[in-house]
């Protein structure tokens, strides 16, 4: 022995800068306490970087932190420390530049944790640097004492192009001169030293039937189409990709995911041009990797690629369809109408985790009868305004049937979401007529409320000049609003169920607007509630009874007509952060009964239809006995 009682910061380089029983530099003091050779000190090392991911975040860039063992078993990081210097770390390892901020508590939903006392100065390259009691020791740590963070939106352009991209273009530009040089239906396996293992194969046919891409007994097939229609060979170069990293951080609308599959790069080249975009490939994965400790509930196989025309690369599963009948015992086929870089994602199915067969079968017929009844009572609404011109004319009843004018072309849009469309393109016209339609009904509904606060508060302006106005902005305002918002989501706009995309921000101009229609309505009725009860409590005259009378109306209109557009769609906006059956039914039952509940309160309670339909009568009664005496 050469010294004892060795204390360590962890930040030293060598061991003999530690302190240690003798002071610095006692090296040979030793205590008599020590002298008994079966007290050694002993040390097991481990070079190897764990691999992290965040979990049960609203987006992909925040949740709780979980850290894997060197099995591949995932835990999650103790909250005792944690800081935004620990938060930095997992956030840059993840792929993001930095952290925003850091929760402790559960804030993400309770895990077991399996490191505690995390302890990082901010510039280690990975969470495992950093000192920790180590991995598996979680001491006394609680089940509700786990970490979180938030990371920047923004993706350092690091991992994904780096070790993929870059990889990927090396393999080819190395390969090609060999590809090049292979006679037309000769194949060749390759080993490109501990990077990628595949097959180059020079053809004739454009279509290539089932090959194994390496020579391993269980390995990934594919078959490929090539679109060219030259006559000249086409040459492929298909590998898997075995030193890279593929629990890549990527943004997309894959949220909840994870890469359980090796990664797999098909390139095709035509008279020496990359002619990988016009191609379709059938892609066959045997296996799947899954640790031990990933929760399969509710989980799906989908086909994904790195889509190197956004910055930065992402994943995506556009124009790849995945065929899977028991991701756990049978294989999975990727269909895809390009090529490029692919890999199997496990996702959670979160659209239907909280809803079992029978509950979904019983939601879809009641939204469908529901929309039927919603729809006939919107029609005859219509109607009743049309027919009677008493309501032609009234101001209030032209702002009512714009209002249900697009209700309607919410319920025809909504009615397409029944049918399977997986064209992008069809999927994002009618997410976008849907977002137009709904921004419209909220529009119309706080004119609707603004008309009446402007009446009663501004009773000298021109009402019909305003209506001009009003009319532009309810139909212009929100088209421009989802013009803008195409834009800029561009292909992302919509997601796979034909609505807004969740993942990226663009559902914010649905509920940012909604938000504020409903707080601008209530804004209005409160003063105009005030306005009236400072009315009833000076009445002189019967001129201020009857305008007491014509508030007390226009507010109890707009409070009736309020909770039938706005509740509706108040259930629908917590169903984006709450999907339970009983948020569901609840917007079920709300959008089923909108129709019924503006008819019931703004015609069948209506005075003024009422009166307008007397007229009618009358008049009808006149004509006909005109008629009858000429």
């Amino acid at each position: 022995m050469v010294t004892d009682e060795v204390g360590c910061n962890g930040y030293e380089n060598a061991l003999s800068e530690c302190t240690n029983g003798g002071g610095a530099g006692g090296l040979g003091i030793i205590s008599e306490s020590c002298y008994n050779r079966t007290q050694l000190a002993g040390v097991r090392c481990w070079n190897t970087t764990l691999d992290i991911r965040l979990v049960n975040g609203p987006s992909p860039n925040e949740g709780r932190v979980e850290i894997s063992d060197k099995h591949g078993a995932w835990g999650a990081v103790c909250d005792y420390g944690w800081d935004i210097d620990d938060g930095t770390v997992a956030c840059r390892q993840l792929g993001y530049s930095s952290a925003v901020e850091v929760y402790t508590g559960s804030y993400h939903g309770e895990g077991n944790p399996i490191v505690k006392s995390m302890k990082c100065v901010g510039s280690e390259a990975a969470l495992s640097d950093c000192l920790h009691n180590g991995i598996g020791r979680p001491g006394n740590c609680l089940v509700s004492e786990t970490a979180s963070v938030r990371c920047s939106d923004d993706l350092q352009d690091t991992d994904i192009s780096n070790d993929v991209i870059s990889m990927v273009d090396s393999i080819t530009s190395v390969l090609y001169p060999e590809l090049d040089q292979l006679a037309d239906g000769e194949s060749k396996y390759f080993t490109m030293d501990d990077k990628a293992d595949g097959v180059l194969i020079k053809s004739s046919n454009p279509t290539i039937d089932l090959t194994p891409i390496t020579r391993e007994a269980n390995a990934i097939v594919f078959a490929l189409e090539s679109d060219t229609h030259t006559n000249e060979s086409i040459g492929i170069i298909a590998a898997k990709l075995i030193s890279v990293n593929v629990s890549i951080p990527f943004s997309s609308d894959l949220t909840n995911s994870e890469v359980v599959s090796d990664l797999v790069s098909v390139t095709v080249y035509v008279n020496g041009r990359n002619d990988t975009k016009n191609a379709n490939v059938e892609l066959v994965f045997p296996t799947i990797k899954i640790s031990e400790n990933t929760e399969l509930t509710n989980m799906e196989p989908i086909c994904s690629f790195l889509d190197e025309t956004v910055n930065p690369v992402t994943w995506s599963k556009e124009g790849c369809a995945t065929i899977s009948e028991d991701f756990l015992t049978s294989p999975i086929t990727c269909q895809c109408n390009h090529l490029t870089t692919f890999a199997i994602l496990m996702q959670t199915s979160e659209d239907t985790s909280n809803i079992d067969e029978d509950a979904a079968v019983g939601l879809e017929v009641l939204s469908y009868a529901g929309l039927t009844i919603s729809n006939g009572f919107l029609i005859f609404t219509m109607c009743i305004i049309c027919l009677l011109s008493d309501l032609r004319k009234s101001r209030r009843y032209r702002m009512l049937r714009h209002l249900v004018i697009s209700l309607l072309c919410t319920n025809f849009c909504f009615s397409f979401l029944s049918f399977n469309i997986t064209n992008k393109v069809v999927c994002s016209i009618i997410a976008a007529c849907l977002h137009y339609s709904l921004l419209v009904a909220f529009s119309w509904m706080a004119i609707l409320s603004t008309d009446m606060y402007m009446c009663i508060q501004h009773a000298f302006g021109d009402p019909e000049r305003r209506f001009v106005f009003f009319r532009i902005f309810g139909w212009a305002f929100p088209l421009l609003l989802v013009i803008i918002t195409v834009s800029i989501g561009g292909k992302h706009y919509a997601s796979e169920s034909c609505w807004l995309n969740t993942s990226n921000g663009v559902t914010w101009t649905f509920i940012g607007p909604v938000i504020f229609t409903i707080l601008i309505v209530t804004v209005q009725l409160s003063v105009v509630g005030y306005v009236a009860y400072t009315k009833s409590q000076s009445i002189q005259n019967d001129d201020d009874r009857t305008k007491l009378q014509q508030i007390r109306t226009l507010l109890y209109r707009i409070l009736l007509l309020t909770p039938a557009v706005g509740l509706t769609w108040i259930f629908g906006i917590f169903q984006l952060f709450n999907n339970s059956i009983v948020l569901q039914y609840l917007f079920v039952f709300s959008s089923s009964f909108q129709g019924f509940f503006i008819w019931f309160t703004q015609c069948f309670l209506s005075k003024e239809v009422k009166s307008a339909w007397k007229k009618f009568k009358m008049q009808h009664m006149s004509n006909n006995v005109d008629t009858s005496s000429e």
